[in-house]
């Protein structure tokens, strides 16, 4: 549309007019007059089509950011003869007006941010009639239509940002306010929170483009883009509920609903993941909504777009749940006969839609490597392809059994890396492999969880422990220990003519080889010595001629206890601080972190002492722990 005092309509438009002039009668239709519904027609074809002449997004920006504060009460557009055409528009009323103007705002977003500035007597305070679904639709469009390439610009992102007020508009219109938008929340009416909940979905979403958009344009003027990009997400923020009031919605939900729940349950996602600083002012605690979802599943029956819905809720839960570092994984409740952990691996091992739980998958393998439940070589494979291989049997007592020694393992890893040292020396092998500790804990417990069991439960363990055993040896785990843990399931077994022998379906590791090396690129082999190993090795043997002190000193996890009731003097001239930084290149995790925490503990003690150089040690044990 060219800036002049009319209509200009193009040879397109003009011939779309006198097409549909000529098509229809002098009647009317949802209350206008054909010559409106011809009007209609050619200022679309206008605004759309490729004949018409029209300013895209040509939004004057500040030279000042204290001159954004105009835009509060009137924002200057090029295509001003458009916007004082769509005026009279009444979208909440006729659907025909709703779909051009969301045309005009797609063509021009320069209007969104105008029209709303020059209708405010419509608002979006939530009553359940005819005319606020049309409008709630009509503000859905408008959210759903896409930022301009380059803000609007045509060759490449303009040197300054666009007003944040108009920006900001076009992300969150104006009727969008927050006090509606947290009572159409809490609304009885759920289409009326359902509504709320997929356009603040949308809005977020719309807000991370922008942001991201930001971040390309901030190559030569960086500082004002950062600016500009802090302070739309202050003023997003301004704008939309707390997201407790989301966490309330949530909470009222029905259970049939299942696609809201999905809805609720991304809407919290995004809180995390666009404007993180408001979801963890809310102290948000995903542990009981995440036990209900696996509820829900364990107990749904129903179709299976409803049971895919279900996953995807449980996905979004489960993203929220890594950004929430006080989740107790593995701790049981009265909810669930299980810990979120066993539960969550249980829905994926038993679904039949593996291939779409991805995150779901990713996310037990980061619990269970990062609490050292399995070698990060060897994956979840081990509790994946057991189950799998013996789905046809009820495996009740396994779950129940894996729950047990899950919740150990994770509780006192050192109890159970003291104990494989243990069972290492017993072998005396020169060199040992990895194990994971989750089969150390298995060998451990089991004794006690066939002592009562039927015959059935015992040849069922018999058949699990060789299964485990037979991928932890095909994965290169540690051989001679998978032997000595072989002997102790058989010591358990007393009377009977179940017997544990590692063995697995060669066909199944294939099968996790080839998704480790999509995923990865890495494949669970044992590494081979190459030439900078050997060169490595000609380094430690100098220092070790250097310093006089072995390289490879043997680990002493007592260093983790003993220090704590010695006096400061005797610590200066014991061993005991040496012995403790020691255990910081441990190959375990656990006790890494476990001496860190002991060396902050240590200088804090040094400092509140009386010894004359205590400033220098706090400061060089402070600098080692940074």
């Amino acid at each position: 549309m060219s800036g002049t005092s009319s209509l200009n309509l193009s040879r397109t438009g003009r011939r779309e007019c006198a097409m549909w002039f000529e098509g229809r009668k002098l009647d009317r239709q949802d209350g206008i007059d054909v010559f409106a519904i011809v009007l209609l027609r050619g200022v679309s074809v206008v605004s759309i089509g490729p004949g018409g002449r029209l300013f895209i997004l040509r939004v004057r920006r500040p030279l000042r950011l204290l001159v954004e504060l105009l835009y509060t009460e009137e924002v200057p557009v090029a295509n001003f003869v458009l916007d004082e055409f769509i005026q009279k528009m009444r979208p909440w009323s006729s659907l025909r007006h709703s779909e051009l103007l969301v045309s005009v705002f797609e063509a021009a977003p320069e209007l969104v941010a105008s029209y709303f500035l020059a209708n405010k007597s419509f608002s979006f305070e939530p009553k359940l009639s005819m005319t606020w679904i049309g409008y709630a639709a009509f503000l859905f469009n408008t959210v759903q239509l896409p930022i301009p390439k380059y803000f609007g610009n045509r060759s490449g992102y303009h040197r300054v940002p666009p007003p944040t007020t108009v920006l900001l508009d076009n992300i969150m219109p104006l009727p969008l306010k927050q006090k509606d938008l947290i009572r159409s929340l809490s609304h009885d009416a759920h289409l009326i929170s359902f509504f709320a909940v997929r356009i603040l979905v949308l809005a977020l979403q719309k807000l991370d483009r922008a942001l991201l958009m930001h971040t390309e344009a901030a190559g030569t003027n960086k500082t004002i883009w950062d600016t500009a990009a802090r302070k739309l997400i202050d003023e997003f923020c301004q704008r939309i509920p707390d997201m407790k009031e989301v966490t309330k919605c949530y909470k009222t939900i029905p259970e049939e609903n299942v696609l809201q729940r999905e809805a609720a349950s991304r809407l919290l996602l995004l809180y995390y993941e666009v404007i993180p600083q408001m979801a963890l002012m809310a102290n948000f605690d995903v542990s009981p909504f995440l036990l209900n979802a696996l509820h829900r599943l364990d107990e749904q029956k129903a179709n299976e777009q409803e049971k895919a819905l279900g996953l995807m809720e449980l996905e979004n839960l489960l993203a929220i749940a890594g950004y929430s570092p006080g989740m107790r994984w593995f701790a049981k409740s009265e909810a669930l006969a299980a810990s979120p952990f066993v539960a969550l691996l249980r829905v994926y091992v038993t679904s039949s839609q593996g291939h779409a739980l991805t995150k779901l998958k990713d996310v037990l393998q980061f619990v269970a490597t990062q609490n050292q439940l399995v070698q990060v070589q060897t994956g979840l494979g081990l509790l994946f392809r057991t189950p799998q291989e013996l789905r046809k049997k009820d495996l009740k007592p396994f779950w129940a059994f894996l729950d047990n020694c899950a919740n150990r393992c994770a509780g006192s890893p050192l109890k159970y890396v003291e104990l494989m040292e243990e069972m290492a020396s017993e072998g005396q092998a020169s060199e040992r492999g990895p194990i994971s500790l989750l089969l150390v804990t298995v060998a451990e417990q089991i004794r006690f969880a066939v002592k009562d069991a039927s015959a059935d439960v015992v040849e069922l363990f018999a058949k699990v422990l060789s299964s485990l055993l037979g991928y932890a040896k095909a994965a290169n785990e540690d051989p001679v220990i998978i032997d000595l843990l072989a002997q102790r399931f058989n010591k358990a077994f007393p009377g009977t003519t179940s017997q544990v022998k590692p063995r697995f379906k060669g066909a199944l590791l294939e099968n996790d080889l080839a998704t480790a090396n999509g995923a990865s690129g890495t494949a669970v082999s044992r590494p081979t010595t190459t030439g900078h190993a050997a060169v490595k090795e000609l380094d430690d043997a100098a220092l070790e001629a250097a310093l006089h002190v072995s390289f490879e000193p043997e680990e002493d996890n007592s260093a983790l206890l003993k220090w704590a009731s010695k006096a400061v003097d005797d610590l200066i001239d014991g061993d005991y601080i040496p012995a403790l930084i020691r255990l910081l290149w441990s190959p375990h995790t656990s006790i890494r972190q476990e001496a860190l925490t002991n060396i902050l503990k240590l200088a804090a003690k040094l400092k509140e002492s009386s010894y004359e150089e205590k400033d220098q040690l706090w400061l060089l044990l402070s600098e080692l722990a940074e």
